[in-house]
C-alpha cells in the first residue's frame, strides 16, 4: 500500500508514515518510520506531519517515486527470490 499511495501523489506532497516492520522500508527510507506497537514513536511520527511544509514533502517523495519507477515489480521479485535460489 505504500507504494500505491507514493506513486498516485502526482503533485508529490503528501506524508506516508511507514511501519519499522514493512519490508518496504529498505526501498523508502524518506519515509517517517515507527514501530506501529510503541505509542511514543507512533506519536513522534504523526506530530510534525501537519505543518510538514509542501518543499519539504516533495524533497522526500521525489527520490521515492524515482525509486519506485526504476525498481519494479519484477525487481522487487528477483530480490525477493535471488536469495532464495542459492
Amino acid at each position: 500500500m505504500a507504494k500505491e499511495h507514493i506513486a498516485s501523489r502526482l503533485p508529490e506532497d503528501g506524508v506516508g508514515i511507514l511501519s519499522e516492520f514493512a519490508g518496504v522500508v529498505r526501498q523508502l527510507p524518506e519515509a517517517p518510520i515507527a514501530n506501529p506497537h510503541s505509542q511514543e514513536d507512533i506519536a513522534a511520527v504523526i506530530e510534525p506531519a501537519p505543518v510538514v511544509t509542501k518543499e519539504e514533502q516533495r524533497r522526500r517523495m521525489t527520490p521515492m517515486r524515482n525509486r519506485i519507477r526504476a525498481e519494479p515489480i519484477s525487481w522487487w521479485a528477483g530480490e525477493f527470490l535471488e536469495p532464495l535460489s542459492r
